[in-house]
């Protein structure tokens, strides 16, 4: 053979999948914050394509051409994909929410409504592709001819992003407490709704979240 052509480029590798929120969350100052789910990771980025090799330039030492066509470059590698984000833990639905130890209930009835949902993940995205081969350098009609340079190899296509995994769902609570014990009680009725669902990951096979909790009295 004249030359040879550059090989292709490695294609990138996927990024890893975000995992699924567990239950749970917390009380703060400003409220409840439920658990999101994990972000992906980025895809990797492809390798990049081979250099073509040159034309043979002579046969002999002393003999005509002196030089052969030089070859072409090879194309750049893909950028990786950017991943998906997690998703955003569900809101709670709670009657009475205590962060003190010094709570008494007394002939009252608490009612909570249902929990949110948690948010799904996002899709992770597409990688790149790959850049294209440069062209081998132009053969030349000489006597005798100059052969053209080979081509470079293409790039790689840029690994896929990782997709984000689902939040958690919310929680039903006629009383959540964060600090001790719970409140006590005396003739106290207490009425929960229905748990929130977690959300779903970006990969419908996997990543959700975890589903929140029902119940009469619930430490965060």
């Amino acid at each position: 053979p004249v030359c040879t052509g550059g090989t292709n480029g490695e294609d990138g590798m996927p990024g890893q999948d975000g995992v699924g929120a567990l239950a749970g969350g917390t009380l703060a100052a400003s409220g409840y914050l439920g658990p999101a789910g994990a972000s992906g990771t980025p895809g990797t980025r492809a390798q990049g394509g081979g250099g073509g090799g040159a034309s043979y330039g002579k046969a002999a030492c002393g003999v005509l051409p002196h030089g052969g066509a030089g070859g072409g470059s090879g194309g750049a590698g893909g950028c990786g994909g950017r991943p998906g984000l997690g998703g955003q833990g569900g809101g709670a639905s709670i009657a009475l929410a205590s962060r003190s130890a010094s709570v008494s209930l007394r002939d009252v009835r608490l009612v909570a409504g249902d929990g949110g949902d948690g948010g799904n993940g996002g899709a992770g995205q597409a990688g790149g592709n790959g850049g294209l081969p440069g062209t081998g350098g132009a053969s030349y009609a000489s006597q005798p001819p100059v052969n053209a340079g080979c081509s470079g190899g293409f790039g790689g296509h840029g690994g896929l992003g990782g997709n984000g995994g689902g939040g958690a769902g919310g929680p039903s609570a006629a009383i959540a407490h964060l600090f001790g014990a719970a409140p006590s009680q005396d003739g106290v009725e207490l009425v929960v709704g229905v748990a929130g669902s977690g959300g779903l990951g970006g990969n419908p096979a996997g990543g959700q979240g975890e589903q929140g909790a029902a119940a009469g009295v619930l430490e965060l």
